[in-house]
């Protein structure tokens, strides 16, 4: 289940994506402590995806 919903603008870039990321990232930590984390960026996050809408390079999308 969705339990953080972050929203982000259309053509959010590299930097605050991952901002974004570390911030509620360690804020969801802060409230459970799981045995396991999954993160699942997906691929319409990617620069140029006409779903997604966002401006995240390949190379930062690998690092996830």
């Amino acid at each position: 289940a969705i339990k953080r919903k972050v929203e982000l603008d259309w053509g959010t870039e590299d930097f605050e994506y991952l901002q974004k990321v570390e911030l509620h990232a360690g804020g969801a930590l802060n409230e459970v402590r799981p045995d396991i984390i999954v993160y699942n960026a997906g691929t319409d996050i990617l620069d140029g995806d006409p779903l997604g809408g966002l401006s995240i390079s390949p190379q930062v999308h690998h690092l996830l």
